[in-house]
């Protein structure tokens, strides 16, 4: 079932999700890895929302791709971003937190500390355990080997 996308723009985006994706992979999540269109042109960013669409939640490493954002998010309305800020010395945090709460007072974005990927997958899972029960026992599965103590 593939309900989850992870996307970037950039290296440093995408890298940033290296740790989402280690994440997903050992909890046997599937996902689909996009990047989003560079130079978007008007036909790329329709075909890419009309891909959006089938996928309720979205992990987003968002930093220089962040002015894509309200675009994206008000055009996909079915789809939860989560939004993972990706800081650069062109784009700094203060810059995309601006952003973010623009963004965020005309769609319903989930937002996350910067690169904290694992965060992120983790509560893309949460939002898809609501959705089906098969999420909620990978969640239990999770919960249940990081509580366990490790052997020395």
């Amino acid at each position: 079932m593939n309900e989850l996308l992870l996307l970037s723009t950039t290296a440093p985006e995408y890298d940033a999700l290296a740790p989402a994706r280690a994440l997903l992979t050992r909890l046997g999540i599937t996902y689909q890895d996009w990047t989003l269109p560079q130079p978007p042109s008007l036909p790329l960013i329709q075909n890419f929302l009309q891909e959006l669409a089938r996928y309720p939640v979205a992990l987003w490493a968002c930093g220089e791709s962040a002015y894509l954002l309200p675009l994206l998010s008000l055009n996909a309305p079915q789809t939860l971003f989560i939004v993972m800020p990706v800081p650069s010395t062109a784009l700094p945090e203060p810059v995309l937190n601006a952003l973010f709460q623009e963004a965020a007072r005309q769609a319903p974005i989930a937002f996350t500390p910067p690169h904290a990927a694992e965060s992120a997958a983790l509560l893309a899972v949460h939002w898809l355990s609501a959705r089906h029960s098969s999420y909620q026992d990978i969640l239990h599965a999770y919960r249940t080997q990081k509580l366990r103590p490790q052997n020395a």
